[in-house]
């Protein structure tokens, strides 16, 4: 739920909840505590907005709402109409009308056309260039012209660099901004997806977001270690009806040399094995195990295979990762020969049209041409593009059948978007020029390709490249189905409107604020002000959740959950929740039904206090102890001196729930702990204070958003260790001085427990991943030669931490 506030009255939109549901709105005059109906939104009921920035006037079905804020006003309507357009749900119970999806879903005949959609797709590597904060220099001519939905596939959004492997959003949302701004008012935001260096947004006329459904997103690195972001691939896919689309935005490994071009055809591979891809006519990748690598050489070929960086590698660059990997057992290769022996085939189903199965790939594929400089220059300065594409790898690959079998390319009619000079355009000849940029579409006999062009913007290093696709598809037409929704509609609301309330209640919006892990209770009051008794009940409750991590779902009570209540009769509702870490806060629209007399929505808020748990390290400040945040210490400071041998065994059923609340209230508010409290707890039964504290210490340490060392330190940590020794030389080298210190902090107090008696080993299995994000081992690096063991190396590193 969300509401306006204006001077007269408060308008209320309640969004649609899943397919039996309808957007619905209420509105209630400021000097009055109930609303004046509950009713369903038409797609007629638009919101009139006039006024100038000091004073911004609504209008609502003829009737003056009041002034409020420019803004709130502008972000509420924008919802109010995004609502308008997602109409679509079903009636409430079984004594309405037949559900309104399946009722709309019945005459879709009637408004259902054969359309063309026109697709603009445009690939741009960025250098890691924040260019949406500059200045228009040519970005606005990418989005002119006559297109119904673009998609954006951006590389490199952001500096790649050794310590860069946090990805943001921050990047997507201003680029959205930005593009929307460009686009109008027209265009919408369906969907984002990111992946480090890889970004994409997929915008549509406001017109055709209904004809989007089934929208996801998926994503694979394969850059530095085969494993991160900075190179690899991520997809949105969509359905129009029965036609199935996915989009893949791409940045492969960089490089001229014929090992390069292996990694490339692996890469697609990856993507064809971990990425769900409808099953269209192209195919990524040939199924000839060849075409990945050549069994008798083998062991040869994955040695020989660099290690991508953030760095091109040429042709004559010599790799020096060797010496950084440990030589891999014979077993090792045993597995890995077996493994990349076997390439994965995808089962045909001949009953699905392939047709309608569509993969629209693009972004930086880095293939090159391979021909000396001044032969590529001499045929660009002559416009001889035909020539220049002879020499280029990625032609020379589909002609091969390697790769992208089945797949079309536009004809290439502009010069090479690669390598480029920023502000000048002129090409940096210690790169060979080449067509790195590309765009191209899976076979399909209702998808052309209409345009095909490399703007001559100069903001990067590489030029963006466009391509429209024409699609003839089945879509859409509004102005016909808003008069079938009308009516349906119609049904509903005569229905819903028979109803008029008998209760009076109070506090139809509270909001209270409680530490997370804590129950909380929001009571309600009801009173009967009718004639007669009335039977009430709560029929639905809808859950808002603020949260920095996603949550599906927030355990709550409600006591009672139905009842009469006899003329002037009272009850008190009691709703109950406990917000879990990272909550910022559940707004709770509780729908409450009384027969015979209009519904009720109470609107109840729960606000987590500020807490240290489910933060960064970086925010548990408070570095009075040597650089050690304060919870941290305050836990381990209590245990170190109260150590008892069962204290981290958390198969030992809980019996400290009580207390452990206690402390995490103490550590959020940051109090001391209380040891009267606590030696009292002993007292009782003894070892529940050192129970209670190492249960919270280990919860604050699972909650930490990004770890102690996350996966990234991790890997550069182990990289460098290598023997004990060195271990807190290698730690302080290796690891911003905030987490090096915690965790030499840390192993300092587990190396105490380990010499006072508890057992090592479960120490060890305990603390491990709370200390170090270690990268699995998974089938698909073996694809890439990737064999490093990190979960051993971990293990290996804290026996040496904590001894």
């Amino acid at each position: 739920m969300v509401l306006l506030r204006l001077s007269l009255y408060t308008l209320y939109l309640f969004p649609a909840d899943g397919d039996e549901d309808i957007p619905r709105y209420a509105l209630k005059p400021n000097s009055k505590d109930c609303y004046e109906g509950f009713f369903p939104l038409t797609e007629n009921d638009t919101l009139q907005v006039t006024g100038t920035k000091s004073k911004t006037n609504v209008k609502f079905q003829g009737q003056d709402l009041g002034c409020g804020d420019e803004s709130a006003v502008e972000e509420f309507k924008s919802l109010w109409d995004g609502a308008i357009e997602f109409l679509g749900a079903v009636g409430e119970g079984e004594s309405l009308t037949p559900g309104f999806h399946k009722r709309l879903s019945e005459r879709e005949s009637e408004f259902i056309e054969q359309r063309e959609l026109k697709l603009r797709y445009i690939t741009w590597n960025l250098a890691g260039e924040p260019l949406y904060t500059t200045a228009d220099n040519g970005i606005s001519e990418l989005f002119k012209g006559d297109f119904d939905v673009v998609y954006v596939a951006f590389q490199e959004v952001i500096p790649l660099n050794a310590k860069n492997f946090r990805s943001s959003q921050a990047p997507v949302d201003s680029w959205a901004e930005k593009i929307l701004s460009l686009l109008g008012s027209t265009y919408r935001v369906i969907n984002t997806n990111k992946l480090l260096g890889l970004a994409s947004i997929l915008i549509s006329k406001k017109s055709l977001f209904l004809n989007f459904s089934d929208i996801h997103i998926d994503s694979i690195g394969t850059g530095v270690l085969n494993l991160f972001g900075n190179k690899g691939a991520i997809a949105t896919s969509f359905s129009i009806r029965e036609f199935n689309f996915t989009l893949l935005d791409c940045h492969f490994a960089a490089g001229e040399s014929e090992q390069f071009v292996l990694k490339r055809r692996r890469e697609l591979s990856a993507i064809k094995s971990y990425i769900k891809l409808p099953q269209s006519k192209g195919k990524l990748v040939s199924s000839d195990p060849g075409v990945l690598f050549d069994v008798d050489q083998l062991p040869e070929q994955l040695d020989e295979l660099e290690i991508e960086s953030d760095e091109e590698q040429d042709a004559e660059q010599k790799n020096d990762s060797d010496n950084s990997e440990s030589t891999p057992d014979e077993d090792d290769d045993d597995e890995q020969e077996h493994n990349l022996s076997k390439i994965e085939t995808q089962a045909v189903d001949d009953t699905v049209d392939q047709d309608k199965n569509i993969i629209i790939i693009g972004g930086d594929l880095n293939y090159r041409i391979h021909c000396r400089s001044e032969k590529v220059s001499k045929l660009i300065k002559e416009g001889d593009f035909s020539s220049l594409l002879q020499h280029d790898a990625l032609t020379r690959e589909r002609s091969d059948g390697s790769i992208l079998q089945n797949f079309t390319e536009g004809d290439i009619q502009f010069p090479p978007s690669y390598k480029i000079n920023k502000g000048t355009g002129e090409y940096d000849l210690n790169r060979t020029p080449s067509y790195t940029d590309r765009i191209l579409h899976s076979e399909s006999e209702y998808c052309t390709i209409t345009s095909y062009e490399s703007p001559k913007i100069v903001l990067s290093d590489h030029r963006p490249v466009i391509c429209d696709l024409s699609l003839k598809l089945p879509l859409i037409n509004n102005e016909v189905r808003d008069k079938i929704v009308t009516g349906l509609l119609s049904e509903i609301d005569e229905k819903e409107n028979t109803r008029r309330t008998t209760l009076d209640i109070k506090d139809l919006e509270t909001t209270v604020e409680t530490q997370v892990l804590t129950p909380s209770t929001i009571r309600v009051h009801l009173e009967n002000t009718g004639h007669y008794k009335t039977y009430w009940e709560i029929m639905d409750a809808v859950d808002n959740i603020d949260s920095k991590t996603p949550i599906k779902a927030i355990r709550s009570t409600t006591e009672p959950q139905r009842g009469v209540l006899p003329k002037t009769g009272e009850q008190w509702l009691s709703f109950t929740t406990k917000l879990p870490i990272g909550c910022k806060s559940l707004t709770k629209t509780v729908i409450l039904r009384a027969y015979t007399a209009q519904d009720y929505f109470l609107t109840l808020k729960w606000v987590a206090k500020p807490s240290y748990f489910g933060v960064t390290l970086d925010e548990l400040h408070g570095d009075a102890h040597g650089g050690i945040p304060q919870p941290i210490y305050t836990l381990i400071n209590y245990l170190s001196t109260h150590l008892r041998k069962e204290m981290f065994n958390e198969k030992i059923l809980s019996f400290t729930n009580d207390l452990e609340n206690k402390i995490i209230q103490w550590i959020n508010e940051g109090k001391p702990l209380d040891k009267k409290e606590l030696a009292k707890a002993d007292e009782i039964l003894n070892s529940s204070s050192s129970m209670a504290v190492a249960r919270v210490l280990l919860l604050l340490l699972r909650s930490l958003d990004g770890g102690v060392v996350p996966e990234n330190l991790t890997v550069y940590l182990l990289d460098n260790f290598q023997d004990d020794e060195q271990v807190m030389e290698r730690i302080l080298e290796n690891l911003p001085p905030l987490r090096a210190n915690v965790l030499i902090y840390i192993g300092s107090f587990l190396r105490l427990c380990v010499s006072s008696g508890l057992d090592k080993e479960a120490i060890i299995r305990t603390f491990e991943p709370l200390l170090l994000q270690v990268p699995q081992r998974r089938k698909r690096d073996m694809l890439f030669g990737f064999r490093k063991n990190y979960e051993k190396l971990g293990h290996e590193f804290m026996e040496i931490l904590v001894d």
